[in-house]
């Protein structure tokens, strides 16, 4: 369950400008943040090549890679959104009991506004960096330099069984960020 933060404060005022005809005006304003935990990192879509110069590499042969870049053993990957909203309407309304007394329009009511909604959410997911993630797994050929190198076999009985650096693995993570905006006028 993610945990979320909400602040939401609401106001709204009428003035009397005559017996019959009233101003309003409403403020709705809110402010949510949170956060969630995922896997340690998402699969790699692009399937990118461990080449065969790779010193772990059992198969001796190009090969694709399908997986995630981390498993279990990181921990899950942290995730934060935010979303900022604003609400204003400004009106004026009134009823027709004056102006149509003795008609069949002396109930009516009627109501004019116009109302301004603005909204912004913020989402960043962290990811893979599939370039600088490429460039570790080709950084692997030279066993006397593995110091950008990644190893997706770890635990390779063949080949060097090369750990993995936090350094080599922060230098391919990264984090998505995407932010919204929307806007919505109204007139009434």
């Amino acid at each position: 369950v993610p945990s979320v933060e909400r602040v939401t404060t609401y106001g709204y005022g009428e003035y009397d400008v005559t017996d019959h005809t009233r101003t309003f005006a409403e403020l709705n304003v809110s402010r949510t943040r949170g956060d969630n935990i995922y896997s340690p990192s998402f699969p790699i879509l692009a399937f990118p090549i461990v080449p065969r110069t790779h010193v772990d590499n059992p198969s001796g042969m190009d090969s694709k890679f399908y997986g995630r870049a981390l498993g279990a053993d990181a921990g899950g990957a942290r995730s934060t959104f935010g979303d900022d909203t604003l609400r204003a309407v400004l009106g004026v309304k009134g009823d027709l009991e004056d102006a149509a007394a003795g008609s069949a329009f002396e109930d009516w009511e009627w109501e004019l506004y116009a109302s301004l909604g603005v909204s912004r959410y913020n989402l960043q997911v962290p990811d893979t960096i599939g370039p600088r993630f490429t460039d570790a797994l080709q950084a692997c050929a030279d066993p006397a330099e593995l110091s950008g190198c990644f190893n997706p076999y770890y635990t390779a009985i063949e080949g060097s069984g090369t750990p993995n650096s936090d350094a080599v693995i922060e230098s391919f993570l990264g984090r998505l960020n995407n932010i919204t905006d929307h806007w919505l006028r109204t007139y009434n």
